[in-house]
Parts: structure tokens; C-alpha cells; sequence
């Protein structure tokens, strides 16, 4: 060997016991250390597909969350963020261009993450009525029977497409017609996508990729929302900006949207 290559595996030793010294200490899974390592060893250490053009790697979120949480405070440790690291290593990117993997934060409540999601969003001004609503976090709740866990970092398949209507029909009411449910109704996944993904906001704005209802969040008071609040919808809006809201009628029926968001897990890759 030369000494370069002397180097490196002095290097590699290292690693090798700290991942170890953190897995005695319970700070990684050891599950997790192993499956990451495999893929390596397989030489299947990135995801076997690209992202479409207007979302970007797992890489680049990593490096989005810790950004965000040095600049917000969020208090996510740098073992939680070693834990999405490894993960990000066993998954492979969907084909379909309206699916994304996202690292999706929980802070203490639903409301705070979305408030501070919205904060860190790529949509750069939001209507005056939808900022005072959300301000309040006592105003936002999850539809009833979504589980909710504080204070952790999932990666989540999202489908910004989903139940996409077809030319010139009304979209009816996700929780209606049954096209979601509880565990498959998106919520914070489309927020975090907002913030990740700054080309498929423009894409929406610009009406190139569907306008999405985001089925999981109940808003107390959203001026738009009706009387219930029902959903909240991702609307390309004239004047160079996203908003969300949702017009719900009586009968239910979601005017304007064009895909219901559903959300879930994501799938290992092939052969983990």
C-alpha cells in the first residue's frame, strides 16, 4: 500500500469505531449502520434514480434541515440527522415526476410545524389572512385519527398527484368520496415540499404540475376554508405567488384543486 492508501483506511478504522462507540451508547441503530453499510458494499450507496428536474436529492434536504434547524432553533440532534443519512441510503427515487421522497420535521405540534415550515417555505409572501390564522397554532389540528409524533425527522413518500380529476371536472372532497384516509392523507409532506422543492412551487405557479388539496390539516379559521375549514389547497395564484386555501361548499365539493396529496412510508429499496 501506499501511504495515501495508508491514510485512508486509518481514516476508515476511524469511522468504523465511532459508528461503532455510537451504536454501544444506543445514539444509531444498529439495524440502520448495517443496512447502510451493506448498500455500500453492494455499491448501491445512492438511490438508483434521479429526481424529476423540479425536486432535488436527499442529499441536498439533508443539508435543507440542517440549515434550517441551526437557524430556527428546532433542536433536532446531529444523531437524528445521522439516522436520515444512513436511511437515505436504502431508498430508491419513484419513477413517476409527481412523486418525492421528503425529510419531513414534526415539532411540538402540528400547528408549530406548519407555522415553521411556512416560515422556511419557498413561497415567499402569503396572503395577510392565512399568516394571522397560522400564526395562532391553536388554530391548526390534524384530521381525526392522523397519528402525530413531535419532535422527530421521517422521510415520507409523498404523491403531489394523486386522484388528479380529469379535464373540466370538479374535484370532490377527498374524506366524501373516500380517495384518502387517515393513513394515506398528506399534511406537513406537502408544507416540507414547499420549503425542499422551489422548482415544483414555480411549476405550480405556473400551473405546469397539478394544484394540490392537502387533505390531513384542519384550519380553525382560514378565511377561505368555509365554515369547517376543511382542507387546505396549493393554488397558483396571479401576482407571482402560492397561496393556501380551500373553498368548500355545503356539498363538500373542493373548487379549483386539481390532485389530492397522499402521503406514506417509503418503500426500501430493491434487494434491502
Amino acid at each position: 500500500m501506499t501511504s495515501l492508501q495508508n491514510d485512508e483506511v486509518a481514516r476508515l478504522l476511524a469511522q468504523v469505531y465511532e459508528l461503532q462507540q455510537r451504536v454501544l451508547q444506543g445514539r444509531l441503530d444498529p439495524h440502520a449502520v448495517r443496512r447502510g453499510l451493506q448498500l455500500i458494499i453492494e455499491g448501491r450507496s445512492v438511490v438508483s434514480c434521479q429526481p424529476a428536474s423540479h425536486f432535488v436529492s436527499l442529499a441536498q434536504q439533508i443539508v435543507n434541515i440542517e440549515k434550517w434547524n441551526a437557524e430556527r432553533n428546532w433542536g433536532f440532534s446531529p444523531e437524528q440527522i445521522a439516522r436520515r443519512c444512513l436511511e437515505a441510503r436504502t431508498f430508491d427515487w419513484p419513477g413517476d415526476s409527481l412523486q418525492a421522497i421528503v425529510l419531513v420535521p414534526s415539532l411540538a405540534t402540528p400547528g408549530a410545524t406548519l407555522k415553521e415550515l411556512l416560515a422556511v417555505s419557498s413561497v415567499s409572501t402569503w396572503p395577510a389572512h392565512a399568516v394571522s390564522t397560522i400564526n395562532d397554532s391553536n388554530n391548526v389540528t390534524l384530521v381525526e385519527g392522523i397519528g402525530f409524533t413531535p419532535n422527530t425527522l421521517e422521510w415520507r413518500l409523498v404523491d403531489l398527484g394523486a386522484h388528479r380529476r380529469s379535464e373540466g371536472q370538479k374535484l370532490r372532497y377527498a374524506w366524501k368520496d373516500q380517495l384518502v384516509t387517515v393513513d394515506t392523507a398528506a399534511h406537513a409532506e406537502v408544507v416540507a415540499a414547499t420549503a425542499h422543492f422551489p422548482l415544483w412551487v414555480d411549476a405550480v405557479r405556473h400551473k405546469h404540475v397539478p394544484q394540490v388539496v392537502v387533505p390531513g390539516y384542519r384550519i380553525a379559521d382560514l378565511q377561505y376554508g368555509g365554515t369547517n375549514g376543511a382542507t387546505i389547497l396549493l393554488e397558483g395564484a396571479a401576482g407571482g405567488y402560492v397561496q393556501f386555501y380551500a373553498t368548500v361548499g355545503e356539498d363538500n365539493t373542493i373548487w379549483g384543486g386539481d390532485a389530492v396529496a397522499t402521503a406514506g412510508p417509503v418503500p426500501l429499496g430493491s434487494g434491502v
